[in-house]
């Protein structure tokens, strides 16, 4: 039967719960046998189904930016199912090159990040810290229960799915908060949660992980958080470059006063990001491709807004990428 098992496992993308369902087995039942298939030797990390790589716009995104590392693969010549899933499989390749055991890794929200932990190896790790960047507010989840998927709580679980063993995934569930609240006021909401301790060491993990994303094209998942958050979604689209991590940004500067209700999110602030993406054996990865993406990645790398130190994206973004930097270099 553990072979039953792991022949399914090794699908991309599928879940133990699926796995469970197909065979009438509990979940528990699939992870004891997935444990097995492990001691048996059956699962093992293989990196070579990595999409290939440009090593050339790697080199220039890098040495324009200023990053520790760039991971750029060829476009698919889409914006749909696959290259969304090309991009995660080399999201999930490297994250698991560059985490060690016994790390703290923070998750933000982003349907990238969804299809890289759906491509991580099982059983990979035995021993890591999951954690949100971002907490649920539960009368959120309560009105909008099809936002619970997109928010790190999920992202989270799922990747405690995937690796199972001693690994450790946090909820981040916060009762209704104020509005109006600025970082003091969050901290002490999460406090009357009895979640400030762990979100504190979200704030101190070793590896994040974030997405960025457009906010010229706004699905109905994002648009129930940004009404639940009383913001202006035509104003969002007509002066925003993107958003990470629920903050949204143009080229020149994080939009607080613009957008006031997506400041009472509790989230952990960019800046903060950005000063962890500096600091030796800390680093903050972002995943994000597809040209329907581009002005926004453009705009995140500027130095006013860049949170992180490790891009991971497609051809046709880098190229867009370095050619804006070096038209406006000449400009200069």
């Amino acid at each position: 039967m553990w072979r039953c098992v792991w022949e399914r496992y090794k699908n991309p993308g599928i879940t133990q719960k699926e796995i469970a369902n197909s065979l009438n087995l509990s979940e528990a039942k699939v992870s004891r046998l997935l444990d097995r298939a492990a001691r048996e030797g059956m699962m093992k990390v293989t990196l070579d189904v990595n999409p290939p790589r440009i090593p050339e716009l790697e080199a220039k995104l890098r040495d324009q930016f200023e990053l520790f590392d760039a991971v750029v693969i060829p476009s698919m010549g889409d914006e749909g199912r696959g290259a969304k899933r090309s991009i995660g499989i080399t999201a999930a390749r490297y994250f698991e090159w560059l985490v060690k055991e016994g790390s703290k890794v923070a998750v933000a929200s982003s349907t990238t990040l969804a299809q890289m932990i759906a491509n991580l190896t099982p059983r990979r790790f035995r021993d890591l810290k999951l954690y949100p960047l971002a907490a649920l507010e539960l009368a959120l989840k309560e009105s909008a229960t099809e936002v619970v998927e997109f928010f790190p709580n999920a992202l989270v679980a799922a990747m405690r799915a995937k690796y199972g063993g001693d690994v450790q995934a946090f909820n981040f569930q916060v009762a209704p908060v104020g509005r109006d609240l600025d970082e003091q006021g969050k901290m002490e909401v999460l406090e009357r949660n009895g979640i400030r301790d762990l979100f504190e060491e979200a704030m101190d993990a070793d590896t994040f992980l974030i997405g960025i994303g457009t906010l010229k094209r706004i699905d109905h998942r994002v648009e129930a958080v940004l009404r639940y958050y009383n913001t202006d979604i035509e104003k969002l689209k007509r002066i925003s470059s993107g958003q990470i991590n629920f903050q949204a940004f143009d080229s020149e500067r994080i939009l607080v006063e613009e957008f006031r209700g997506l400041g009472n999110i509790i989230a952990v602030p960019l800046d903060h990001l950005r000063q962890m993406s500096k600091m030796p054996g800390k680093h903050v990865v972002a995943a994000a491709a597809g040209e329907e993406k581009t002005e926004a990645i453009s705009a995140s790398l500027s130095p006013n807004i860049r949170c992180y130190d490790i891009l991971i994206t497609d051809e046709v973004v880098a190229e867009s990428i370095l050619g804006r930097d070096q038209e406006s270099g000449v400009r200069g």
